[in-house]
């Protein structure tokens, strides 16, 4: 079983370094009122940060003890900038500024000898904003840190980053010949050089334009990995932004409760990007990209969890990838909402989408699970269950509007146009035909004859391998993230039971080598995103059978089960975990045909509750 994301903060992390410099360590305790310098012990350890960075050379580590540090100088030599005016710097351009080459690291409780004895969830050591007026963000500093122009790179790691309030509209200053705008980048503004950002917590930063917590601009190469952002706001990149960084990597982070216009979690432009691993969720924007919007540059997106984003207004609920080269793969994309077009993913430019699952995402307009748009699509091995439209829209599952799309050993199922799953565009919609579409092995869950040009869902003049109208078997698509409650492993409801005929029925060219499990594809690949059995559970636990509400009469049964309640995604199984082709979603279930005895119902209530109960059947 593959973990989705790591723990974020640890006492015992391995850090990365940019170089391999012999390195002083220096201390820095705001309460020792006795430091001096060099300030390389504890008991000589300074209590201003920034004079302690001043001293520090390029190699150098800085160990910081817990308690709230406040900006309260310039960088040397700093000078307002001449952008828009000459600007006049003043106590809202203080900042810890982080000379190149040097590592600053907190959570340290002050007596450590060795860099794992840290522990920053116990000593909180936080880098504030809060300038005057304690809870006022009209004085506080423009940006709680600034590294730039570095070419040995700095590493920030074990900090809580709060307070940073980048809102002006005009002016900044310009530290070694780089400007630094002031309305970038409140927690973090990181520019022209390399940073390794980790373990941190941001919260509460803002920037008038873009980069809430962090602004990455121009940079060589960043690294922002396992770190918590959670309500931040900007224009752009409510928690993250990048624009033409030659690589930035995004990956183990939790990003959750931001805001913005475009890209609630991360926005980033002309960028090359990985993307991985991370955690993103209830963002909301209202324009595009609630939870990550992409423009130009090339991006690896992979391994991520991304829920619950939402858009306002425009498209691409969970996911907007505006152009570029885009590789999507192994992510779990649900429950995203946008009042545009998109509700999980909107797509332009050149992407290919593999081993993701895509369910119960929603648009008001077109595209429940994916708008595709202008460009070239490959979109192999993908679950898309369950997504929506309003009743006047099309494409429940895809909406495609031009450009060419390529579709192999897909799973349609259960898309829905309002509240029909069986209405012609309630899983795709080409419109006008104006985009040249091919489908080879997927599912569709409508009848064949229901796929036309004068539908605007023909699958195209080559389509081959596909099945029309049968149920794919999945394992309890009442609970789509398993018992671990983890989606992209494998007791998840959306894997196949082992006698789907959604097995063995794809087609091996361009199957990926591994599902999104990765469990390894072999001989003729499962369509969807898994490759893994369904692991039916054959018994049923004492707290299971107290939660289940539903009434399941008579057992023994012999022609007709009854429900005492309105129920859902009902399916039975036999109790070796086989698909018996039975399901419900109403009050009875006939089981007439079924073989004599043993069976596992599963399901949901009238209230969202999972159902499972053994049946006899006589």
């Amino acid at each position: 079983m593959k973990k989705i994301y790591k723990l974020l903060i640890g006492s015992t992390i391995a850090v990365a370094s940019f170089n391999t410099l012999q390195a002083t360590v220096r201390y820095v305790n705001l309460s020792n009122i006795t430091g001096s310098a060099p300030y390389t012990s504890w008991a000589t350890a300074g209590n201003d940060l920034q004079t302690v960075i001043n001293e520090s050379v390029a190699g150098d580590e800085i160990w910081i003890a817990s308690g709230t540090y406040i900006p309260n100088s310039l960088p040397l030599g700093a000078i307002g900038t001449t952008l828009g005016g000459a600007t006049v710097l003043n106590s809202r351009d203080y900042t810890f500024f982080v000379k190149d080459g040097v590592k600053i690291f907190g959570g340290f409780s002050g007596t450590e000898t060795l860099f794992n004895q840290r522990n920053p969830i116990v000593n909180k050591t936080i880098l504030s904003g809060d300038l005057g007026a304690i809870g006022s963000k009209d004085d506080n500093c423009y940006h709680v840190v600034i590294a730039s122009d570095g070419t040995l790179g700095v590493t920030i790691d074990g900090f809580s980053i709060t307070g940073g309030n980048a809102d002006s509209s005009s002016g900044g200053m310009e530290v070694n010949g780089k400007s630094i705008f002031r309305w970038y980048g409140g927690g973090v503004y990181a520019c022209y050089g390399k940073s390794m950002i980790s373990n941190n917590i941001f919260y509460d930063n803002t920037a008038g334009n873009n980069g809430g917590a962090i602004n990455s601009l121009n940079n060589s190469n960043i690294v922002i990995s396992s770190n918590t952002f959670y309500n931040n706001n900007a224009i752009d990149g409510g928690a993250i932004y990048s624009y033409t960084n030659t690589s930035i990597t995004v990956s183990d982070n939790i990003i959750r409760n931001n805001t913005a216009s475009t890209g609630g979690g991360f926005a980033t432009y002309y960028s090359t990007n990985t993307i991985s691993g991370n955690k993103i969720y209830e963002n909301i924007v209202w324009g595009e990209g609630g939870g990550i919007y992409v423009t130009s540059g090339t991006s690896i997106i992979n391994n991520n969890i991304i829920n619950n984003n939402k858009t306002d207004h425009n498209g691409g609920g969970g996911l907007y990838l505006n152009y570029g080269n885009n590789t999507i793969f192994n992510n779990a994309i649900y429950e995203n909402t946008a009042l545009g077009v998109g509700g999980g993913v909107l797509l332009t430019g050149n992407n290919t989408l593999t081993n993701n699952i895509i369910f119960k995402n929603r648009s008001s307009n077109y595209g429940g699970g994916i708008y595709m748009g202008t460009g070239t699509h490959t979109i192999i091995n993908n679950t898309i269950y369950s997504n929506s439209i309003n009743t006047n829209r099309e494409g429940g599952g895809i909406f495609t509007t031009a450009g060419s799309g390529t579709f192999k050993n897909n799973i349609f199922w259960d898309n829905k146009k309002g509240i029909s799953n069986n209405t012609v565009s309630s899983d795709f919609y080409n419109i006008n035909n104006s985009a040249q579409v091919s489908f080879t092995n997927n599912l569709l869950q409508l009848q064949s004859s229901m796929y036309m040009i004068a539908n605007f869902n023909f699958l195209g003049s080559n389509a081959q391998g596909n099945i029309f109208g049968q149920n794919p078997g999945f394992g309890n698509p009442a609970n789509p993230l398993g018992a671990d409650g983890v989606p992209l492993t494998d007791d998840d409801g959306l894997a196949l039971v082992s006698n789907s005929i959604c097995r063995s029925s794809g087609t091996t060219s361009g199957a990926p080598a591994t599902d999104c499990t990765g469990a390894t594809r072999t001989g003729i690949p499962n369509l969807g995103a898994y490759e893994v059995i369904f692991p039916l559970v054959l018994g049923v636990s004492d707290v299971a059978r107290k939660n289940n509400t539903v009434k399941i009469y008579p057992n023994p049964a012999k022609d007709y089960i009854y429900f005492s309640e309105t129920v859902s995604d009902i399916m039975i199984y036999t109790m070796d975990g086989q698909y018996t082709g039975v399901s419900s979603t109403h009050e009875k279930a006939n089981i007439s045909h079924l073989p004599k005895g043993l069976y596992m119902i599963t399901g949901k209530d009238s209230k969202g509750n999972i159902i499972s109960q053994r049946l006899i059947k006589e």
